[in-house]
């Protein structure tokens, strides 16, 4: 068995939702913090973590952070 590497950074890092406000990604939005944590662990573990903005994906993960409370799903709710 081979681990496609290049296939399996592709796999994490193609946005796999084109409507952001659709009723489905709406459903999968509880999962979204997680999985960035899940995809950014794997990136790394193929040293492909490069293959991320991550000024972009810093920016996304403090809008979901909350002082008082932790973190929210996305930015500018909970």
């Amino acid at each position: 068995m081979v681990l496609e590497v290049n296939k399996s950074s592709d796999c994490v890092t193609t946005d796999k939702s084109t409507k952001k406000d659709s009723f489905e990604s709406l459903l999968m939005e509880h999962v979204r913090l997680n999985g960035a944590n899940w995809g950014l662990t794997t990136l790394d573990l193929l040293y492909k973590l490069h293959a991320v903005e991550a000024d972009e994906f810093i920016e996304w993960i403090m809008s979901c952070y909350h002082p008082d409370s932790g973190s929210a799903r996305r930015g500018g709710i909970d």
